[in-house]
């Protein structure tokens, strides 16, 4: 399953390369002021590009048809927030 996004930051701010350079180029440990920082850059930037990627695999769509079909309702794992999925889920359902 898909990490929300801010959190997905978070993650990888842990991992002892990213930390070491963090430390190295602010002398000390990020915080979670940092990770929102991080984000408020980041999210902006993913909106801009975020509709070249709905692009779905083969027989996507039609497993998806399928499913709306019967009812059940489709949720999602790629740790997108809501807008995210506005914008995604109709290119890649159409």
């Amino acid at each position: 399953m898909g990490l929300a996004k801010r959190t997905h930051i978070a993650t990888m701010l842990m991992s002892e390369r990213p930390t070491a350079e963090w430390v190295e180029k602010h002398g000390k440990l990020h915080t979670e002021a940092d990770i929102n920082a991080i984000y408020k850059k980041f999210e902006p930037a993913l909106f801009g590009v975020l509709k070249n990627y709905a692009n779905p695999l083969l027989g996507v769509l039609e497993s998806v048809a399928w499913i709306k079909n019967k009812g059940i309702k489709i949720g999602s794992t790629t740790g997108y927030t809501r807008q995210m999925m506005d914008i995604v889920a109709p290119l890649a359902c159409s």
